[in-house]
């Protein structure tokens, strides 16, 4: 037996999915020297290296998909090789004759070390796809009537993605959702059972429950609608007649109690009030309504001593409807009555006459509870009663936006926008918009955008956005779209720029174009210190200060913004301003400050900010201090008979003058350099300007 070296390289691979594989191959076979097979001809002799060597050696890559094996061929069978392979974890590996297979584990996605008996390994990436989110089942569940159901979803998802539970429930239950809290609404008295369905999304895939939801039956109690009186006038007595109900159908019997004063008989579902003889005043009176399992009580009052107005049974009401109560009162000794109710809560309280109306606010149910006073003018009495609100459906309410005017040229798309549209118990299930001119659907989502075809005239579009509810109740409104046809201008805020040294950075948009309109501009500074004035921003050109006392360079981006007359298009165009320093030292002595710096033919005009910063007056002669060269390293020649203050003799100390000075050269210049100096010393500092024309 010999032992024979075959490689000694470094390789790398990348497997996608994925495994990025990364080789490293070092390996020893042995084999018997009397071995002369052929395959074996890339061991031992100068034969060729096998194909899927070369690659695993030029780093080839492969791809294999998560929960998915990677298949390698190594073709030895027959060889008298053995090799044997290894993972670092996240994977099971199997050697198959010729083949080498890599299971990574179920949902795995990453890197894979695997290491080959020839000190060859390779790095498998597992490149992630999306796994469908897991939701927990919810066991079925058991609540009483008229409970309302609640319990907190969960649901798993390997990448960690946001997921979004929805939940659908039938038998006219209302299903809620926020976030991942799950409340189911029975209606009322309803028992049996109900079937909720559930979802969760990733947003890419959607997992699916369900679970039964059985409400159980209990005893509803009697309800007292209405009692009915009349008064006989020649027996002094009340009939007090009841209608109520029970939902069981059970059987309803009806008692009374009240003060020593009167007398009651209950047939059925009459009550006869005697008041005893002279008895004068008010009493009060409960009355019981019994099924036989649970009973109510209604109080209400008598008074002097015979009123009609006699009862006031606890009012049902339908939620945003009014209830008129006619008030029925006879008096004994047939005074007038008056009435006056407190103020209540959740609701408005109007009496006009004998009419009592409730008007509760808007979308509210629950119950009110009235407080009245009556009185003849001798005798009066307080007494309140209960009104149930029921709630009832609410319509949605569409929003479908403002009517908008759009462009052909530059803006026919349009955001479609129901995000207003709202609805009071809070469950629009579905979006449609529709294209009315053609009846077709061109959304079925909250918001989203439309793009409209180019008509290539002036046209007007209609689109209905419907909302509906849970509950199959649905509300509609409209966008009317105007369509221009009218191109958008071209906006062209002109060449980046150095700029002159002057009181003032100007800026031209008169090469923007707009050929079926006039134009509005609209400028603005998005980088920088600077800005224009409200009457400079909507020039053509307009300009903003230069900046003083910079130091350095800086760049200044201004925004070109234009707009046809018509208000329809925009576009836009940007410009890059460099101003250079304009302020320096020559010593620590005088300071320049460059204001302008300007040409006309073959003038170049000048002015300067001079500050004296020494303790003791400072003689300028911008003859000797100042020189100003062309682009040729030609001096310009100083005008004395031109300017301001050539000559200043004792410039106090922080004292500031203005400087004009005018240079004349052989021709006009292209280009200046200005060197300012605090003194004739050969070796003062100097202040250095550049300008192009």
């Amino acid at each position: 037996m010999r032992v024979s070296k075959i490689f000694n390289k470094s390789i790398s691979c990348f497997l996608l999915f994925c495994f990025c594989s990364h080789f490293n191959i070092q390996a020893q076979i042995q084999s018997s020297t009397t071995n002369n097979n052929q395959t074996q001809d890339w061991i031992f002799g100068d034969g060729p290296e096998p194909k899927w060597v070369i690659e695993l050696l030029h780093g080839a890559y492969q791809n294999v998909k998560e929960d998915n094996s990677f298949i390698l061929k190594v073709p030895i069978a027959g060889s008298g090789i053995n090799y044997s392979a290894s993972v670092d974890g996240n994977a099971q590996i199997k050697q198959d004759g010729d083949y080498l297979i890599i299971t990574p584990e179920k949902d795995y996605h990453g890197t894979i070390l695997v290491n080959l008996n020839l000190d060859m390994s390779f790095i498998l990436n597992v490149q992630s796809v999306n796994d469908k989110p897991s939701l927990s089942i919810t066991d079925n569940k058991t609540i009483k009537e008229d409970e309302i159901f609640r319990t907190e979803l969960s649901a798993k998802d390997a990448e960690g993605d946001e997921l979004t539970y929805g939940a659908t429930a039938d038998n006219g239950a209302t299903a809620k959702i926020i976030k991942n809290n799950l409340t189911i609404i029975p209606q009322k008295n309803y028992y049996g059972p109900i079937n909720v369905n559930l979802a969760v999304s990733d947003g890419k895939s959607t997992d699916e429950s369900s679970f039964i939801l059985n409400v159980e039956p209990i005893n509803d109690a009697p309800v007292l609608e209405s009692i009915l009186s009349k008064t006989m006038g020649n027996r002094n007595y009340v009939d007090l007649l009841m209608s109520g109900s029970d939902i069981d159908g059970d059987k309803l019997t009806y008692s009374v109690t009240g003060s020593d004063g009167v007398d009651f008989d209950v047939e059925k579902n009459k009550i006869v009030v005697k008041p005893k003889k002279d008895y004068r005043g008010s009493t009060a009176i409960k009355l019981t309504t019994s099924d036989g399992k649970s009973s109510v009580d209604t109080s209400f009052t008598l008074i002097n001593p015979l009123p009609g107005l006699s009862a006031f049974a606890p009012q049902s009401m339908l939620e945003d409807e009014i209830l008129t109560i006619v008030l029925n009162t006879i008096d004994a000794e047939s005074d007038p009555f008056s009435y006056r109710v407190r103020q209540t809560e959740n609701a408005n309280i109007e009496i006009n006459d004998n009419e009592l109306s409730i008007i509760p606010d808007k979308d509210y149910f629950g119950e009110l509870i009235l407080n009245l006073n009556i009185s003849d003018g001798a005798d009066s009495t307080d007494f309140s009663f209960n009104v149930n609100v029921l709630p009832q459906p609410d319509f949605p309410i569409a929003y479908a936006g403002k009517d908008t005017i759009i462009s052909n040229g530059c803006n026919s798309s349009l955001l479609l926008d129901g995000s207003k549209s709202y609805d009071v118990d809070n469950d629009i299930a579905t979006y449609k918009w529709t294209l009315l001119n053609d009846s077709s659907i061109v959304l079925n989502s909250k918001k989203g955008m439309y793009k409209f075809k180019n008509f290539k005239k002036d046209v007007y579009q209609n689109i209905l956005l419907t909302v509906s509810d849970s509950k199959g109740l649905k509300a509609y409104d409209t966008i009317n779209v105007n369509i221009i046809d009218d191109e958008a201008p071209l906006a062209n805020a002109g060449d980046d720029f150095i700029a002159p040294f002057d009181k003032f950075v100007r800026l031209d948009g008169s090469r923007s174009a707009d050929d079926d309109s006039e134009i509005i501009y609209f400028w603005s500074i998005l980088s920088g210190d600077v800005s224009f004035s409200k009457v400079e921003r909507i020039k053509r050109e307009p300009v903003f200060k230069y900046p003083s006392e910079i130091t350095k360079p800086k760049n200044f981006t201004a925004l070109l913004k234009v707009q046809d007359a018509n208000s329809f298009c925009f576009s836009a165009d940007t410009v890059l301003i460099t101003c250079l320093p304009n302020v320096d030292m020559a010593d620590s002595t005088v300071k320049y400050e460059i204001v302008r710096a300007s040409k006309k033919d073959n003038r170049v005009f000048i002015d300067l900010n001079v500050t004296n910063k020494q303790f003791w007056p400072f003689d300028f002669a911008a003859f000797t201090l100042i020189s100003v060269k062309n682009e040729e390293n030609k001096l310009g020649q100083i005008d004395p008979y031109r300017g301001k203050n050539t000559v200043k003799y004792g410039i106090e100390n922080e004292e500031k003058v203005g400087v004009e000075l005018v240079y004349n050269f052989d021709s006009p210049p292209q280009e200046v350099s200005i060197v300012c100096k605090s003194n004739m010393a050969l070796t003062a500092d100097t202040v250095f300007f550049k300008q192009s024309f």
